[in-house]
């Protein structure tokens, strides 16, 4: 949903595709996290210019009632991926390569993995 130029008009088409009793499901990205509110711009999951929109649980619920969507169910991901990309992310851009080191060697240890 992210990445499409006009979220809308692919929403009320996949409405008028799917079967009454379907069910469409998909995975966004929150712009209401907790690494968006920490990390602002520099958020792992912002993703310019390929993420062309951003939404919020909010946002995402209006626009699938605007197109005709009814929403059965709304799962969180449980991951810790894109907080700690996040802190990647500004530790490269502050300068910070004690923290992005770590981070690289954490991750490439066979026993422990953050993301």
């Amino acid at each position: 949903m992210e990445h499409l130029h006009d979220p809308k008009l692919v929403l009320k088409k996949l409405r008028e595709w799917v079967k009454p009793e379907g069910y469409f499901v998909f995975l966004v990205p929150n712009a209401n996290s907790i690494s968006r509110k920490l990390f602002k711009q520099l958020a792992y999951d912002i993703e310019l210019p390929r993420h062309l929109f951003h939404f919020t649980p909010e946002s995402l619920e209006v626009l699938l009632k605007n197109c005709g969507w009814r929403i059965e169910k709304v799962f969180h991901q449980r991951s810790a991926f894109t907080f700690l990309k996040s802190i990647e992310v500004w530790s490269r851009k502050k300068n910070r390569p004690i923290i992005n080191n770590f981070i690289k060697w954490f991750n490439s240890s066979s026993k422990i993995s953050l993301i």
